[in-house]
């Protein structure tokens, strides 16, 4: 993925973007042919042998679950099954002319340096945050269903226990 400015971006494995088709853009034929499973059809984008979501109730949940509240992550290597990938990152590439990019620094609080504390202090660390964004009204096949499976909504209400 290139971002507006050219800098080659890897996205996370578990993020996704979609075709686009605006007044600009059309989408190709791959990026077609990912939307022709059922928004219901959660197992064609998700590895459900690795990470059964369907199933609130499987161990793999509870470790995820004490995993993120004991060190604020939980991490799914390889959820998206690889041709998932492949076609959120070809939807990606064509979303990329008009996504909305940020470029900016700011502590974890998003707030300004504090100079009553010393310069090393944990308020005071800046790091560079860089996103590019794409309208949800914008997003291809392969994000909109995954965005929209009950599965995943299930699997993360259990897994955040809201």
């Amino acid at each position: 993925l290139l971002s507006a400015d050219g800098l080659k971006l890897q996205p996370p494995m578990w993020m996704a973007v979609q075709c686009v088709t605006t007044s600009t853009s059309t989408a190709d034929d791959s990026c077609a042919s990912s939307s022709s499973a059922s928004a219901s059809d959660i197992g064609s984008l998700v590895n459900l042998e690795a990470f059964p979501i369907e199933d609130v109730s499987h161990p793999f949940l509870a470790a995820a679950r004490t995993a993120l509240f004991e060190t604020g992550v939980a991490s799914f290597p390889d959820f998206l099954r690889p041709a998932a990938v492949a076609a959120a990152a070809g939807e990606a590439t064509l979303a990329s002319p008009t996504a909305f990019v940020t470029d900016s620094e700011h502590n974890a609080w998003q707030t300004e340096r504090n100079t009553s504390l010393p310069a090393d202090h944990l308020a005071n660390l800046f790091m560079r945050t860089r996103v590019a964004s794409v309208a949800t009204d914008e997003i291809g096949p392969t994000l909109k269903r995954l965005y929209e499976a009950p599965e995943l909504l299930a699997f993360l209400s259990a897994l955040l226990q809201r």
